[in-house]
């Protein structure tokens, strides 16, 4: 906590802890989410109670915007290990965390935390990489590329394609797209705006292996 005379959000973000501004031990946290409501308290948080003009502070708030504030604790974060995650993509890797509608919402999250949900995720999607692997082999000629060599060095374990189809429910690749639907667990496999096949998590890890043997 801080005296300070002059107002100055900037100074007081980078002279304060992350404890002190959350009043959060982050030892003990995986992700925290941030908006404009809490803005005001992040900052309090680091005056000296006894030396705040509230009614200038909220005018400091009110005219700071969100990008530039989360700027700011996005440098303090990057200290203790932890990133930014956009909400939409949080709320698809951790059954907890709902999106906001009315508000514009913030994640922080301990990069190895992110990085088990993303490894678990990529597990989840293993039949799909194997599925669009069967796809660009069979019908986007990639040439003098076997089976396995197109699934390794295009789609295994590729964080872009979890990423689009977590936040889009699609991966463009090439003149083809898929499309992956989250309730009924399939994909379907476009090329040129045709519609050429579909897939299911059995047939696809059927069809990989069966195919794998032959090439």
């Amino acid at each position: 906590m801080i005296h300070i005379g002059t107002l100055n959000i900037k100074e007081i973000i980078e002279k304060n802890a992350l404890e002190q501004l959350f009043h959060i031990d982050f030892k003990n946290e995986d992700w925290i989410w941030i908006n404009r409501d809490i803005f005001l308290d992040i900052v309090y948080n680091g005056l000296d109670y006894s030396t705040i003009n509230e009614d200038e502070l909220k005018v400091e708030i009110e005219n700071i915007s969100d990008q530039s504030f989360i700027e700011l604790l996005s440098d303090k974060f990057k200290e203790i290990g932890w990133i930014s995650v956009e909400q939409q993509l949080f709320e698809r890797l951790v059954a907890d965390f709902i999106c906001t509608k009315d508000i514009q919402t913030y994640i922080f999250t301990n990069k190895r935390f992110y990085n088990r949900r993303i490894i678990q995720k990529t597990k989840e999607f293993n039949w799909i990489f194997k599925a669009m692997a069967l796809d660009a082999y069979q019908h986007l000629a990639i040439e003098d590329k076997t089976l396995i060599e197109v699934f390794e060095e295009y789609f295994k374990d590729n964080g872009m394609i979890i990423e689009d189809i977590l936040l889009e429910g699609k991966y463009e690749f090439n003149v083809a797209y898929w499309e992956f639907d989250a309730k009924t667990n399939l994909l379907e496999f476009y090329k040129l705006g045709k519609n050429y096949r579909q897939w299911t998590e059995g047939h696809s890890n059927f069809m990989f292996n069966e195919l794998s043997k032959k090439h």
